[in-house]
């Protein structure tokens, strides 16, 4: 349970660091770009397809 949780903290930090280097860069200008997002940070840290809906 406690791996889990490590795990889930981890996870939520990569997703958060990623998401205010996209805005400040200005990357981020409607849902499409999100989308984008999402995928791009799933596959650069390697999440499973299930974590997308969290990302």
């Amino acid at each position: 349970m406690l791996e889990a949780y490590r795990d889930f903290n981890e996870k939520r930090m990569f997703i958060f660091q990623e998401m205010i280097k996209a805005f400040w860069n200005n990357l981020v200008k409607d849902n499409s770009d999100l989308e984008e997002l999402a995928i791009n940070i799933k596959n650069k840290y390697g999440f499973e397809n299930r974590d997308l809906a969290f990302i």
